[in-house]
């Protein structure tokens, strides 16, 4: 249990999540978006559809399912890398709290500067968009949202 171990293994996940970031940043402010926009037109379709021929509509709901699925996906995995990395932090603190009881106040100081120089690692889009567990359910909303919109906009 070295400071100095816990500093680089935190740093190479920092580097990790910057990349991801840098990367994947045109991915996560607009393909979920879009996908879920195609989504609520399926769910619109196949709720005007359904009555008219059951068999032959089938396909828009299975479609809805599956956009609705390739949408949430990268949302809940970027929600469930954040909450990690706050479960990481935290025990990382009560692991150096039960070590610093036992240690030099020398060591006690380095664990305490090595703890508040880990940030919370997050997954973002840019500056505006920072993922979390309730990204999923605000994209549920909006996509319930713009359906009955178009229900009541086109009869």
């Amino acid at each position: 249990m070295n400071a100095k171990n816990w500093l680089l293994q935190f740093r190479k996940l920092q580097l990790i999540v910057i990349n991801l970031n840098s990367i994947f940043c045109r991915y996560l402010m607009f393909f979920s978006t879009i996908l879920y926009s195609v989504v609520s037109i399926l769910v619109f379709g196949s709720i005007r559809l359904f009555l008219k021929d059951p068999v032959q509509n089938m396909m828009l709901p299975i479609c809805a399912l599956r956009c609705g699925f390739e949408a949430t996906s990268p949302l809940g995995m970027s929600g469930n890398m954040s909450g990690e990395s706050s479960n990481a932090l935290d025990m990382w603190e009560k692991q150096v709290a039960k070590v610093t009881k036992k240690k030099s106040a020398k060591s006690r100081k380095e664990f305490a500067v090595m703890l508040r120089s880990c940030k919370k690692l997050l997954c973002t889009a840019g500056s505006m968009y920072t993922f979390d567990h309730s990204i999923v359910l605000c994209s549920f909303n909006n996509c319930i949202q713009q359906t009955c919109n178009y229900l009541v906009t086109f009869p």
